[in-house]
């Protein structure tokens, strides 16, 4: 089931081609990592998908319908975004924000039940910050806040998650918990995933799927195996990788 698509996109910002005429699907249990050297376009790209700008040409579809057709609301219960370094803390507990994420379910003047509650205290012990629900959302380091802001995603609980370097500040154990989280949430229950990452890596370990973004409006999509090779790689980052084999994986170092 074909979860989020664009046809024909062409995205574009400060003169500069993010994507042509990119055709792109999200199936339901797919892992999709996004690649590309820093200004290249991935956040632009992103933020276009969830319907946060516009783009020059072509159509997005979310659920075989066109994203710019639903409304804001429902589109929140099915469509969800992880901002890049979005620290704009405002006055209140970890858990006052972590129910932010059930918002779009509830309705107009309605307030959060007991089941709200539980989804909430459930997706902050998946990111490792059970009992800080009294904290003050200001007290947190930057990693903490990294996990509430995807612990608000999974609160939200929408079929495509769109997440911009979710793994930033965090540390290896995290790294390895979340991303461990989100892609086992999407093959096991349906959903699907697009993580812009810088960690080739990871990318290579928890993605099953990747878009390669060149940033002269060129890119390169498939399955992992497909289009993660060392030759792909250098032209992407414009530099000599070293490729380590240790079984089945494949590792990828500067050279």
């Amino acid at each position: 089931m074909t979860l989020l698509a664009c046809r024909g996109l062409t995205v574009e910002i400060a003169g500069r081609r993010v994507c042509e005429a990119l055709d792109l699907q999200l199936d339901a249990g797919q892992c999709w990592g996004m690649l590309g050297c820093n200004g290249a376009g991935k956040t632009t790209l992103l933020h276009t998908l969830a319907g946060l700008r516009a783009a020059q040409d072509g159509e997005i579809l979310l659920a075989d319908r066109p994203l710019t057709a639903w409304p804001d609301r429902e589109r929140a219960r099915h469509l969800g975004l992880l901002l890049q370094d979005n620290r704009e803390v405002f006055p209140g507990t970890v858990l006052e924000t972590v129910l932010i994420g059930r918002h779009p379910h509830l309705q107009r003047w309605e307030w959060e039940g007991e089941a709200d509650l539980a989804k909430a205290r459930s997706a902050l012990a998946a990111v490792d910050l059970a009992g800080f629900e009294a904290r003050d959302v200001a007290t947190l380091s930057g990693g903490e806040y990294q996990r509430l802001q995807i612990a608000t995603l999974l609160a939200q609980a929408p079929r495509v998650m769109l997440l911009d370097e979710p793994v930033n500040h965090l540390d290896l154990k995290h790294q390895a918990a979340i991303l461990t989280r989100l892609t086992d949430m999407a093959r096991q229950a349906g959903h699907a995933l697009l993580m812009v990452l810088h960690d080739v890596n990871l990318a290579a370990r928890y993605c099953d799927h990747l878009l390669l973004i060149y940033g002269n409006g060129e890119t390169r999509q498939g399955g992992r195996d497909a289009v993660l090779d060392k030759p792909a790689l250098e032209r992407l980052y414009g530099c000599a990788l070293r490729e380590i084999r240790d079984g089945t994986q494949r590792w990828f170092m500067a050279d």
